[in-house]
This record gives structure tokens, C-alpha cells and sequence, in this order.
């Protein structure tokens, strides 16, 4: 087999092993600082989604409440209509009752 030969790189300006581990250690303390703000970063996020979230939460409270009192005041004005509705009918029948005792009064008056 020909094997092609790497000329190695003469020691002088190969960097030392000791230089070699402080760089490896380094790029590795990158790395771990680059988690840590990942880290952080997504606690930030899910501090802001659970404000959001109880946020919404306390909306909806509110809009279930004003929709009680708007259902219970509607239910009020229906009632109140339906009692002046009433009303209204029982004048009615007393108005049309007056006409027919007058009526027949006349009729009976006509016939005498």
C-alpha cells in the first residue's frame, strides 16, 4: 500500500498540550455559559406565559361576571315587559268589558 507521509508540524509552533487543555477547557466553559442562558432564557419565558396566563385567567373571570349581571339584568327587563304586557291586557278587558256593558245598555235602552 502507498501510504502518502504527513509532514508533522515541527514542535516550535504546535501549541503546547498544557496550551492545547486551556483552550479545550475554555471552549467547554462556552459551552456550559451558552446552556446556562438558554436556561435562563426559557425560565424567562415561562415567567411570561404564566403572567399571560393568570392574566387571561382574570379576563375571563371578569367577562364571566359581567355576563351574569347582563343575564340577570336581561332576565329583569323580560319580567318587567311581560308584567306591563299583563297590565296591558287587563285594561284591555276592562276597556272591551265597559264597551259591552254600554252596548248593551244602548240596545236595551233602543228596545224600550
Amino acid at each position: 500500500s502507498c501510504r502518502k507521509w504527513r509532514k508533522r508540524t515541527p514542535a516550535s509552533t504546535r501549541p503546547s498540550k498544557k496550551d492545547r487543555l486551556l483552550k479545550r477547557t475554555s471552549d467547554l466553559e462556552i459551552v456550559v455559559r451558552n446552556q446556562e442562558q438558554v436556561e435562563v432564557e426559557k425560565q424567562v419565558r415561562m415567567k411570561e406565559t404564566e403572567s399571560k396566563l393568570q392574566k387571561m385567567e382574570k379576563e375571563n373571570k371578569i367577562l364571566k361576571i359581567a355576563n351574569e349581571v347582563l343575564m340577570q339584568k336581561t332576565t329583569e327587563e323580560v319580567a318587567a315587559l311581560l308584567d306591563s304586557c299583563e297590565k296591558t291586557k287587563q285594561e284591555s278587558e276592562l276597556k272591551i268589558d265597559c264597551l259591552k256593558s254600554a252596548f248593551e245598555l244602548r240596545i236595551d235602552v233602543m228596545r224600550d
